[in-house]
């Protein structure tokens, strides 16, 4: 906890300073300490940067603040100056502006920052542009950012964010509440006795201390995991976040941990609960004979395990009267968005409590809000159980993070993955790249792209070995840690892992014509990988021959659709190229020129914070229009591993058209809405929260569409520079007979 006594003379201090007409945030730049290089109130975040006044770049006045990445920067890492403001006004919103000027940022980006905290340094409102992520070249160009001002938001950070290559400068940043200069803002009537939130024993640790649970211990937890996510999403004081239900968890663990019978146990817990008071009843209502998937709750009415105390209690919650809004998750339209949870980004290293609060929050998440929970391999209730022991265990940021990265690649689904920069993954993985691409075909790492003409192996040679591992052995060794929904997407997620390693070289084995040679390559820093990125093709439609059109969704916009099709109006036919990820939404607006009538083509399965667990199924609105004058060629679609969730979704609109075809290898199998979930250590995952399925209910994830002539490229046309795929999408076209009709 803070120390009261230093703490409330500052905030004093700063409400008498900011009774001057001088704004009590600098972001002009032109005035700076001599120890910090950086204006009053203003410090920094992040390493492996460097910052400096520059005065040959400014938008105004003498300086501006210049960013860039130190010499042989690691992969990873972000830079963020910010000024500190403290919350003495009272306001609606507040607004940080600014302008940004960039040079060759790649591999990042650069923009503004703000965050909004309250008294024990938790993270109340966030903003990093991470959405819009500016990057390129460009002058200088105004942004902004606005944030509700939160009631118990105690202090502002304002600034910037830089990541990645090139350089960045920023200049005129300005806070704003309500639209006036902070400065300015009507003050705030701060009673000292509140600048200590309420219940702050563990802001700086869990007080848990656990590296080896017994298999009792084990049990243990698992039930208070689901009695503890059961409880956030089903009684009322929670859920309408009367408690800071995390730190509930931390009062709750000693005694659970500590206890000598399962009855010892279920009378603590009983009487944790009782203490958030009764509950109002309301009449059981059966579920509708539409719901595809059903609360899994049996467990709650065993007394033989639970105890007729607590298991009458569970049962009472579960029949309780709670708002559909609730404190931790509210519905924007279907989707699930999970508010109000706490990043505790001082926890980069958690302790025991805290990496045990992870994995009961990912965990009841996903029990409660995902339409895939039982599409694992493993049973939901398994894998809790396989990774307690594993958070328990992972002391240190870098261990922290792979227990993460373990406990989503169980999800088995590609969406699952830990986003962002995070250290601890990097430094598991590599933070070095080989310079070289490889895809597998045929069940071979087949090198697809070299960046470096001088290195010894070439594009078309088969991987066989990094750093004296075998390929089959480094996947096996990286399997439980890739997010995956089926066999195929592993290898397409894997074969990227395969090529990072901590040293400066690399040393491969592979085979060129049946000779097996090896070759040290230089390991790349992540800036420099990003300069090798390979080109995006940039021609999103185009004539294969005057009788054949070609798209490209990767690149192509949804307003370039009425030009297209009139342009390919009287052609024999088009090959449609989902092999990617589509720029736009398109379902709807290509169906226009496709369907020969409205046509379902989805049906969608969502959640209810009413009845957590529960997810229905609605029809998607049709696509297509009554009297189209429709396209009438031949059509058809190229598929394969990398036609996931947006793709994969756009084909089956297009499947309703007539004169479809779709050809190549099982789709991803991820499909669906996803929405981010916020993890201890400031760490943020997806989760999908939509199910996909078609209109007569077959399932689409983990197994992905399958296309209705099956073909894999093979290493012969690649390496005689042939896109086999389209080449048989052409001769399809050309002999109509061979396309399935509608």
């Amino acid at each position: 906890m803070r120390n009261l006594l230093f703490l409330i003379p500052m905030l004093w201090a700063a409400i008498a300073c900011s009774q001057k007409t001088v704004s009590v945030f600098d972001g002009s730049f032109e005035h700076m300490r001599t120890d910090t290089s950086l204006p009053e109130g203003w410090k920094t975040w992040g390493h492996h940067y460097t910052f400096r006044a520059d005065t040959s770049e400014k938008f105004e006045g003498r300086y501006s603040l210049l960013m860039e990445p130190v010499a042989n920067k690691p992969f990873g890492g972000f830079f963020s100056p910010v000024g500190t403001v403290p919350v003495t006004f009272t306001g609606r919103e507040v607004t940080l502006t600014g302008y940004v000027k960039m040079e060759n940022v790649t591999g990042g980006y650069a923009g503004l920052l703000l965050r909004i905290d309250d008294a024990a340094g938790n993270s109340l409102q966030f903003d990093n542009m991470h959405r819009e992520a500016p990057r390129g070249t460009a002058g200088w160009t105004k942004y902004s950012i606005t944030l509700p001002l939160p009631p118990d938001g105690v202090t502002i950070y304002a600034g910037a964010i830089y990541s990645g290559s090139g350089r960045a400068w920023i200049d005129q940043l300005e806070l704003l509440a309500d639209g006036k200069d902070v400065a300015l803002a009507p003050r705030a009537k701060i009673n000292p006795a509140d600048v200590v939130t309420k219940g702050n024993e563990f802001n700086k640790g869990s007080k848990i201390t656990l590296t080896q649970p017994r298999p009792a211990q084990v049990k243990d937890l698992a039930l208070l995991c689901k009695i503890w996510g059961f409880v956030k999403y089903h009684h009322p004081a929670v859920t309408k976040g009367e408690d800071n239900w995390d730190y509930e968890l931390f009062r709750i663990m000693p005694a659970v941990l500590g206890n000598k019978t399962a009855a010892e146990r279920n009378a603590h817990i009983s009487k944790w609960i009782a203490a958030l008071g009764k509950v109002e009843q309301v009449a059981a209502k059966p579920y509708p004979g539409f719901a595809r998937l059903l609360p899994d709750l049996d467990w709650i009415t065993d007394s033989g395990e639970l105890g007729a105390v607590l298991s009458g209690q569970l049962n009472e919650i579960k029949n309780s009267a709670r708002p559909v809004q609730q404190h931790y998750v509210k519905l924007n339209g279907l989707k699930p968005v999970f508010v109000n949870e706490k990043d505790y980004w001082q926890q980069s290293s958690p302790d025991a409590g805290y990496r045990l609060l992870s994995l009961f929050r990912y965990w009841n998440i996903v029990q409660y809000f995902s339409p895939y929970r039982k599409h694992m391999d493993e049973s939901w209730d398994t894998v809790l159980h396989a990774m307690i022991p594993v958070f328990a265990a992972a002391q240190g940021q870098t261990a922290y993070q792979v227990a993460l990265l373990q406990l989503t690649a169980s999800m088995q689904d590609c969406h699952a993955i830990l986003l962002g920069r995070n250290e601890g993954v990097n430094e598991f993985l590599g933070n070095r790249f080989a310079p070289l691409e490889i895809r597998f075909m045929e069940g071979k790492a087949v090198v697809t792209a070299v960046h470096r003409d001088s290195l010894a192996i070439r594009k078309g040679d088969i991987l066989l070995g990094i750093n004296r591992e075998p390929v089959k052995k480094a996947l096996e060794r990286l399997k439980p840690y890739v997010a995956a929904s089926n066999p195929h997407t592993f290898l397409r997620n894997a074969a990227s892992l395969l090529l990072r390693g901590n040293d400066s070289l690399l040393l491969l084995e592979f085979e060129r014509n049946g000779v097996k040679k090896q070759a040290a390559v230089p390991a790349l820093s992540a800036a420099e990988r990003y300069a090798y990125r390979q080109p995006v093709q940039d021609t999103a439609w185009k004539f294969l021959s005057p009788e054949i059109g070609y798209v490209y969704p990767g690149t192509l916009r949804a307003q370039q659709i009425p030009d297209m099709m009139k342009a390919f109006q009287h052609t024999k036919g088009m090959v449609i190229d989902m092999r990617c990820y589509p720029r736009d939404y398109i379902p709807y607006v290509l169906g226009e020129y496709l369907m020969k009538e409205p046509a379902t083509f989805v049906k969608l399965t969502h959640g209810s914070t009413g009845t957590p667990g529960l997810f229905t199924m609605v029809a998607s609105p049709p696509t297509g229009k009554q009297g189209a004058d429709y396209y009438k060629g031949q059509i058809v679609v190229l598929m394969n591993e990398v036609t996931q969730s947006r793709a994969e979704y756009t084909i089956m609109a297009i499947q309703q058209a007539p004169n479809v075809t779709t050809l190549g290898s099982p789709t991803a199998g991820a499909d669906g809405d996803v929405v981010e979930v916020m993890l201890p250590g400031n760490i943020k995952t997806w989760i999908t929260s939509l199910g996909v399925y078609y209109p007569d209910g077959r399932e689409t994830q983990r197994t992905g569409l399958t296309p209705d002539i099956t073909m894999y490229p093979t290493i012969k046309g690649f390496r005689e520079g042939r896109d086999e795929l389209l080449e048989k999408a052409a001769g399809i076209i050309n002999n109509a007979s061979s396309i399935k009709q509608h």
